[in-house]
């Protein structure tokens, strides 16, 4: 925190108008060993590279965001489903699951081993017609592989789904809400 008010003079406000609404990630009490050495900015055209153009997947078109508590209830509805939009690793370390048992969201595993897998992924005919009359929720750690993901869906199958919807803050925020 004191990094950021020290670069921003007053909080992460100051950094602009269009951060107003920037959910900034804060780690206090870290042993100095776990500070950065060398912090370097570098400009990027994409934060996560999914190989398609802003006309296939523009931010203006991202899901619904969704508060852990509202992700929570939303995961119990019926014809639903809960795309992990982490890579195969990370899903296998951790995953939603008991949902299905109480008649609410499937969980699909993309079995991505990096991004741009999820395009592949997502123009397979079969993955459409599992898709296809769902809501369709999205989740990754931090949120920001969900806002490109979510894009490409409404661009892709929108007309044909219920809702693309993503976890504001990815599961790590949903971890700090829903401990157990």
């Amino acid at each position: 925190r004191a990094f950021a008010a020290r670069l921003s003079g007053s909080g992460p406000s100051a950094f602009g108008p269009e951060f107003r609404d920037v959910d900034f990630k804060f780690i206090d009490d870290l042993p100095p060993d776990r500070a950065f050495k060398d912090l370097r900015f570098l400009p990027v055209k994409e934060l996560v590279f999914y190989g398609v153009g802003e006309d296939m997947a523009p931010l203006s078109k991202g899901g619904v965001h969704l508060r852990p508590q509202q992700y929570h209830a939303k995961m119990m509805e019926k014809d639903t489903v809960i795309v992990d939009v982490r890579n195969s690793y990370e899903a296998e370390i951790g995953r939603f699951t008991g949902q299905e048992a109480a008649g609410g969201a499937e969980y699909i595993d993309p079995k991505m081993r990096k991004s741009t897998d999820f395009k592949h992924w997502l123009d397979k005919e079969e993955t459409q017609e599992k898709l296809k009359g769902k809501q369709v929720l999205l989740y990754c750690t931090g949120g920001v592989r969900c806002e490109r993901a979510s894009a490409l869906i409404n661009h892709k199958i929108g007309g044909d789904i219920n809702g693309v919807y993503q976890l504001h803050g990815g599961v790590e925020k949903y971890m700090q809400e829903f401990k157990d």
